[in-house]
């Protein structure tokens, strides 16, 4: 038992990382083995020495190792591993039910990378498994790359000029296409476009604008260094790039908590011609750095204009941030190839300092200088100038247009004193009339003590503003009814933030995401009180969808209650094309169905359909005990009325039609909770409905069935849907496993009553540590924690309380009912299959029995998919003892035996078809 799967198909493809699995249970290696066996290559040992045997003869990527086993313990293999020149570089991951704490303690000093006790949890042991195989292979990677780079540096350096040169003159060659690329994607985006068709090619134009800034950065430096760097001119739109940036660099900076804040002087042009590719290539390193080395407080990306005249402008732009700082003997170094401030800059944030190297270029190139001040702990201030060229239009920028808002008076509330006072500057510039509030309820003191006859008419809040929320503080402006004018409202919010009870359209008129630009900005001002802006330049509206709070919802199962076709298709295809999988129900009866069913994060409702309403089908839906998701209406009437009587049916929320993506989105991302469990696909949900028959979907001849009505039983003691899971959904391998299990412990309590009036302590250790990790991998918690406390009673006491076992015993019994009533009531449907005539197909068998035998010579685990795909074409009376024997032998990894019986079957296909 020391072979593995070898047969790695030839596509070119990177070779799978090989996993050493180490137990002397079966049944341990069958849920380790079907785990991980697609995944990775597999090989299995039961016991220590055959580990050891092959660990020498051909080292594996990562070892699973038990620690109960005969003869030679985990502890003992583990040893005898890192005492091997051979094989002491191998990660040993210790997978044990001994979750005592010197035991993990002694695992790790000798010598393991971790250790995971059973019943392990699926999504963690495999999370380790990739983090340890991961680091093994970047090892290995990196001891080639040492000694590659010893043998390739003198060559490296007698050819750097020329390959400066040669890269330098491909610049052109290369930024062309990748341009045409992101100019032809851009023009499609303004023609008609499916949904999906409009998905697909705004993915196209973020990727080759990623692709070409890696371009960029490996070109522009070979061509500064060959002297031939050289700037494009073309019209452009300074918003455009501060929109960019902020798309780009806000959900990093929201992931560390940092503000980061624009403030853009409204006197600044925005109709410029130049290079708005590498005017955002230095924004975007510039700021990203400031990401980096920033752990609190903010981020200021500020614009001023220094100079105009009739055909050119000078800008300055500056990124300052409260980051670690830079102290000054390091300051020189910034600008130099492949220099940080110190060397445990580039261990702590990585990178090599080439950035800043081409940022100085650009700037010099564009006519202007760059240069830092910092101190440390006071964080830095990166400051740069450039020239740009100013179209005819000029359009200094759509603030001219702020006389028809002069002297409104507004009132910023933001507990960042910062964001308070950008927020302020800005709107003064724009001759407001402006006041500060830090709080929630300064701000309604200020809103209480307004005159009259001068209120405020404009609200900037934050939504997460100190004492009391930006939205409850929003909640009393709008219900007081002392205000004599209610203002508007613009709520700033991050993307996970979750708003409770009424929604942005009912508390705030428009909300915004942060970062904010300043143009994004003064847009939605001007709208809100009904004034047209002009727009010459595509506002981002990839936001949403590229931030990590819709990644984090990917997977997750939407049902859509409508009607009408073509509404169908629309809200299939936007929730789709994010990752989300969708079910549709046409009606309201067809809903309810499908809701007793299945589970589900989010159903979105639609409320006019003949026959049961979406009201009617909504409180139907909450009156069944399974059901815990939201429900959103989806309606086309979003008057106060309408969500009034959504509300009054059990609705969480509403969306309005025609559906908007960036509402839609913030909907999804306000109510569906992150989770990790997989879904059966909505084709057989739907199938369902309409046949009692079980539905199954086999891809090729060797499917497995996973579809079986295991989970429609109570099974008292046993958690199924738990166990399923550990088997990677295989059900029919998990009630296999069940059904061993009832054979293999049903006398163990005496067995246990017995050894302890005995005192046969190490046989009691190995059958209760047995049975615990059994009873956890099959979901039978109640067990597997009386198994344990029975264990510490073994260690503690001399004499076990006859609580303890009483308890044990009941747990045992409890399950072991349930698995005799499953059996009892499910065997005929599920294990046998309806009978066929009584011939044997043996074109179909013979392809299986040439597969089966060369993954049994190979060790694979995939081999337990095969014996019902044999008994489903041989089934005759000669063949179906050995069929059965060959099955037993390979759920016991006893391969040697099993390929014996595959030979005697074999003989006996060749003898039936030549009878």
């Amino acid at each position: 038992m020391m072979k593995t799967n070898t047969s790695l198909k030839k596509t070119g493809k990177t070779k799978k990382q090989l996993i050493l699995l180490v137990d002397d249970n079966p049944k341990n290696l069958q849920v380790l083995g079907g785990l991980i066996g697609g995944k990775h290559q597999t090989a299995i040992a039961a016991n220590g020495a055959q580990a050891l045997q092959y660990a020498d003869k051909r080292p594996p990527d990562l070892i699973l190792l038990d620690i109960m086993m005969p003869e030679m313990n985990g502890f003992e293999v583990c040893q005898k591993l890192k005492a091997s020149p051979q094989t002491r570089d191998i990660p040993v991951i210790f997978l044990s039910a001994k979750s005592e704490t010197e035991d993990i303690v002694r695992g790790f000093q000798l010598g393991a990378a971790d250790y995971v006790t059973k019943p392990f949890h699926k999504e963690e042991l495999m999370a380790r498994i990739r983090t340890q195989l991961k680091l093994r292979r970047s090892e290995r990677d990196l001891h080639q790359a040492l000694h590659d780079n010893l043998i390739a540096r003198e060559k490296a350096e007698a050819a750097t000029k020329a390959k400066s040169e040669f890269l330098a003159s491909m610049s052109h060659e290369i930024r062309t296409p990748m341009n045409a690329i992101i100019g032809l994607s851009y023009l499609a985006l303004q023609t008609e476009l499916t949904v999906r068709q409009r998905d697909y090619v705004r993915k196209i134009r973020s990727s080759a604008h990623i692709l070409l800034n890696i371009i960029n950065d490996i070109l522009d430096f070979s061509k500064i260094e060959a002297g031939k760097l050289e700037m494009e001119s073309k019209d452009f739109c300074l918003d455009d790039v501060l929109n960019n940036l902020s798309d780009l660099m806000g959900g990093k900076a929201a992931e560390k908590g940092i503000e980061l804040l624009f403030a853009t002087e409204p006197n600044v042009p925005r109709a410029l011609i130049g290079d708005a590719l590498r005017l955002g290539q230095i924004l975007i390193n510039l700021t990203n750095n400031a990401v980096k080395f920033t752990e609190t407080g903010e981020i200021v990306i500020s614009t001023k204009l220094l100079s105009e005249d009739t055909d050119k402008v000078r800008f300055s732009f500056a990124v300052k941030d409260t980051g670690i700082g830079i102290d000054p003997e390091s300051l020189p170094k910034l600008f130099q190839s492949f220099s940080q401030a110190d060397s445990s800059m580039t261990r702590k944030y990585g990178g090599s300092g080439l950035g800043l190297v081409i940022c100085k270029q650009l700037t010099e190139l564009m006519g202007g200088d760059i240069s830092v001040e910092s101190e440390p702990g006071q964080g830095s201030l990166f400051i740069f100038t450039a020239e740009f060229g100013c179209r005819k239009e000029k359009r200094v920028s759509s603030f001219l247009h702020q006389s028809v808002l002069q002297g409104t008076k507004a009132l910023v509330a933001d507990d960042n004193m910062a964001s308070r006072a950008l927020l302020k500057d800005f709107f003064l510039k724009l001759s407001f009339e402006v006041d500060t509030a830090a709080s929630g309820r300064e701000t309604l003191m200020k809103l209480d003590k307004a005159v009259s006859d001068r209120p405020y008419k404009l609200i900037i809040l934050n939504s997460n503003i100190a004492d009391m929320d930006g939205w409850e503080t929003a909640k009393r402006i709008k219900a007081n009814p002392q205000l004599s004018y209610i203002p508007k409202i613009i709520m700033v919010s991050t993307y996970e933030e979750e708003t409770e009870g009424q929604t942005q359209h009912e508390i705030a008129d428009a909300e915004l995401i942060k970062p904010v630009t300043s143009s994004v900005l003064f847009d939605t001002v001007m709208e809100l009180f009904g004034h047209s802006i002009y727009r010459n330049h595509e506002i981002s509206k990839g936001k949403v969808e590229n931030s990590n709070a819709l990644q984090r919802i990917r997977g997750a199962r939407i049902l859509v209650v409508e009607d009408s076709p073509i509404n169908q298709q629309v809200a299939k295809e936007i929730l789709e094309s994010i990752g989300l999988s969708v079910v549709i129900a046409n009606s309201g009866k067809q809903a309810i169905e499908i809701v007793k069913k299945t589970k589900f994060d989010l159903v979105f409702m639609d409320i006019r359909m003949p026959g049961i309403d979406g009201y009617e089908t909504t409180r139907q839906i909450k009156n069944l005990q399974s059901t815990i998701f939201p429900i959103i209406a989806m309606t086309a009437q979003a008057t106060s009325g309408e969500r009034d009587r959504c509300r009054k049916a059990g609705m969480d929320d509403y969306v309005s039609k025609p559906i908007d993506p960036e509402i839609l989105f913030a909907v999804l991302i306000k109510w569906i909770k992150p989770h990790s469990e997989m879904y059966v696909d909505s084709d057989r949900i739907l199938s369902s409905l309409d046949s009692n028959e079980r539905v199954r979907k086999d891809k090729d001849e060797m499917s497995i069935d996973r579809d079986l009505p295991l989970m429609e039983i109570d099974l008292p003691g046993i958690d199924s849907e738990s166990g399923v899971r550990r088997l990677a959904g295989n059900r029919k391998l998990y009630l296999k496993m069940l059904y061993d299990f009832c054979e293999d412990y049903t006398d163990t309590a005496d067995a246990v009553k017995k050894a302890l009036r005995k005192g046969k302590t190490e046989y009691l250790a190995q059958l209760l540590h047995r049975l615990k990790g059994e009873a956890g991998n099959m979901g039978a918690m109640e067990l597997h924690d009386a198994v344990q406390k029975l264990e510490s009673g073994l260690t503690q006491n001399e004499t076990v309380p006859d609580t303890l076992f009483n308890d044990f015993e009941k747990a045992l019994n409890r399950v072991l009912q349930s698995v005799y009533s499953l059996k009892k009531t499910q065997t005929p449907q599920i294990l046998s299959q309806a009978k066929q005539d009584e011939t044997a197909d043996i074109s179909k068998a013979e392809p299986l029995l040439s597969k089966l035998a060369v993954l049994l010579q190979e060790y694979d685990v995939t081999a337990t998919e095969y014996p019902d795909a044999l008994k489903k074409y041989l089934d005759v009376p000669q063949f179906r003892d050995m069929i059965d024997l060959l099955e037993q032998h390979i759920y016991e990894f006893d391969y040697q035996e099993a390929i014996e019986v595959l030979v005697k079957i074999t003989a006996s296909v060749n003898k039936y078809k030549s009878s």
